[in-house]
């Protein structure tokens, strides 16, 4: 039977002053309002739940960044596969139940760990935060898997690995991961740990799935580390990223999102590129990213946290630097999907 789908959004209005920087305004929105930048930069002294679903976590969510920064949070959504109660054909029907105690933390990083502990993403662009349940899956015990094979590269040592640069173009998810393990072999003489991609048809669907022919992404990268390469291909195929013992998977979140227009980036990320910030950190970079349309920025000044809403074939372009795709002498994005 095919699963239904059920979308549920909180909202809450409210008065205050906004904290982050914000490009240009929502056409009906209120200057009281945090943008979603701000909103996920906001800084939090603490935040405890004891036993909410989801839904009401977010809301709690909601309440303590409004009522410690004094602008209103916005809408979170939160999208499940089945929202239907327990029948009695289905009485193992549940909804989870959480419990969560953070010190000093950001609202991103609450929202990491509400979504991170029950199965969903989270997906933010200019507008709205949205969390999507995604399929379970449950990794196996370590000692029923195949060992790595002799010169081949831990999955730790492939997130120690740092690539002198990375290109592909217009490729397919699948393509730009054989890329990304061809190249990773030749820097460093081991052969990549597994990638599993898995995608998402329906029954009728022929075998060949269209979408990768639709969302094709391009790249060209230097200094980075592998597994940021691995992360950014998902990002851009609306995809997760899952590490196991022996592999990692890339995982479709079925036509549930399209590739990511706001990303989070450290301070010292960019300053390594950009040069070093100038106060108030939002300013410095809107003067630095003239040729990126950039629509929303929020910087939390404790955690070293940059959000940054622009259009998704800029955001490589972000971490590219003067010069080299991010300055006012290139129009070509660094990378892109679509």
């Amino acid at each position: 039977m095919r699963q239904q789908m059920v979308m549920s959004f909180l909202l809450l209005m409210g008065v205050a002053g906004i904290t982050g920087r914000a490009v240009s305004q929502e056409p009906n929105g209120s200057p009281s309002a945090h943008t979603i930048a701000s909103f996920l930069a906001a800084d939090l002294p603490d935040f405890q739940i004891q036993n909410l679903d989801l839904e009401a976590a977010v809301e709690a969510l909601r309440t303590a960044v409004t009522k410690h920064t004094s602008s209103t949070a916005p809408a979170i959504g939160v999208i499940r596969y089945d929202g239907n109660p327990p029948t009695e054909a289905n009485p193992w029907q549940m909804r989870e139940s959480i419990s969560l105690a953070l010190g000093k933390c950001s609202a991103a990083d609450v929202l990491h760990y509400l979504a991170e502990g029950t199965g969903f993403v989270t997906y933010a662009d200019r507008w709205r935060v949205v969390l999507y349940e995604v399929p379970v899956s449950t990794a196996s015990r370590a000692g029923t898997l195949s060992p790595n094979l002799k010169g081949t590269m831990s999955v730790r040592e492939f997130a120690k690995l740092k690539l002198p640069k990375f290109r592909c173009e217009n490729a397919s998810a699948q393509e730009a991961v054989r890329i990304l393990r061809e190249t990773s072999a030749k820097v460093s003489g081991k052969q990549s740990p597994p990638v599993v991609v898995i995608r998402f048809r329906r029954p009728e669907a022929p075998p060949v799935v269209e979408a990768d022919r639709a969302t094709p992404v391009s790249f060209d990268l230097k200094d980075l580390p592998a597994v940021d390469v691995l992360r950014y291909i998902g990002e851009l195929s609306g995809c997760t990223i899952e590490f196991r013992d022996t592999c990692m998977v890339i995982r479709e979140v079925a036509t549930l999102y399209h590739p990511k227009h706001l990303r989070q980036f450290q301070l010292t990320e960019l300053e390594a590129v950009w040069g070093k910030a100038g106060r108030p950190v939002e300013d410095w970079l809107v003067q630095k990213l003239t040729d990126i349309p950039v629509l929303d920025i929020g910087y939390n000044e404790r955690t070293g946290q940059v959000f940054i809403v622009c259009p998704p074939e800029y955001m490589g372009a972000i971490l590219r630097g003067p010069d080299k795709g991010g300055s006012n002498k290139s129009k070509k994005p660094l990378g892109k999907g679509s």
